[in-house]
């Protein structure tokens, strides 16, 4: 197995991503957090093989990124080993779509090798579950980590898809090319280095349950129609602004903002 570490220095704000993350943990510290994703070699934990484990981990002054790479078959369980023991210092789990796929893989890994599932035991958030709730409400036609990134303008390097890279595996476990493992490592480090901006989506999960402040009414009246323009303060800023036109209402949401014109 080998190990690539990387030091990031932050590019965000951290105590803006902790102010976002508290509609769903509270006041949790990101130190608490761990953020991961996994490569596999199929979908089917008795037929596949885990080859790949990136983990985001947050510190004070900075935040570390971390892959566990399979050079052989015989390498899975360290894997497990090494991921099971940084579950041990953490308090949350984030991912997207780890409860539909990533948790349950490692869970059935683990249980195979005689281990228990210590993942289980931390407080999850899904982001891909949480953004496919609202779906319709951000237009996406698909909830793909890579529709998201592009929703919020996120640009990637890498262009193949988890299932593509599957091939990709089986030949460099053969010729063991740099170029083919680069490809491997990049998408991976990708999903995980991104997670961290898909947290702005939990913005927009203010106004769901209802963390909004009221600020101003206003009538707007002219000879053909009389409406009602009701302004609300949000506790984080969105990241993309949304225009929505429910039957007779007209909704904007803009930064902090969000205002709500309808029939007087």
């Amino acid at each position: 197995m080998e190990i690539i570490r990387k030091d990031l220095a932050y590019t965000e704000d951290r105590a803006a991503l902790e102010v976002v993350l508290s509609p769903v943990f509270g006041n949790v510290s990101l130190e608490d957090a761990l953020l991961y994703d996994i490569e596999t070699t199929g979908l089917n934990p008795k037929a596949s093989q885990l080859y790949l484990l990136g983990v985001l981990l947050f510190h004070k002054e900075n935040s570390e990124f971390i892959q566990y790479f399979a050079e052989s078959v015989r390498d899975e369980e360290e894997i497990l080993e090494q991921f099971f023991q940084l579950c041990q210092t953490k308090k949350v789990l984030i991912s997207f779509n780890g409860e539909g796929f990533d948790n349950r893989f490692i869970e059935a890994m683990a249980k195979s090798y005689g281990k228990l599932p210590l993942h289980l035991n931390l407080k999850q958030l899904d982001l891909f579950k949480l953004i496919r709730k609202r779906k319709k409400f951000y237009g996406l036609e698909s909830c793909s980590l890579k529709s998201c990134e592009r929703f919020l303008g996120i640009h990637r390097e890498d262009r193949c898809s988890g299932g593509e890279l599957i091939s990709v595996y089986r030949e460099y476990l053969q010729d063991k090319d740099s170029k083919k493992k680069n490809s491997l490592l990049l998408h991976n480090r990708e999903d995980i280095q991104n997670l961290p901006d898909l947290f702005s989506f939990l913005a927009y999960e203010n106004i769901f349950q209802g963390n909004i402040k009221f600020q101003t009414a206003e009538f707007l009246e002219s000879e053909e129609i009389k409406k009602l323009c009701l302004q609300y303060y949000l506790p984080s800023p969105v990241p993309v602004p949304l225009t929505l036109a429910p039957k007779n209402y007209l909704l904007e949401i803009k930064d902090k903002s969000l205002i709500l014109t309808g029939p007087r």
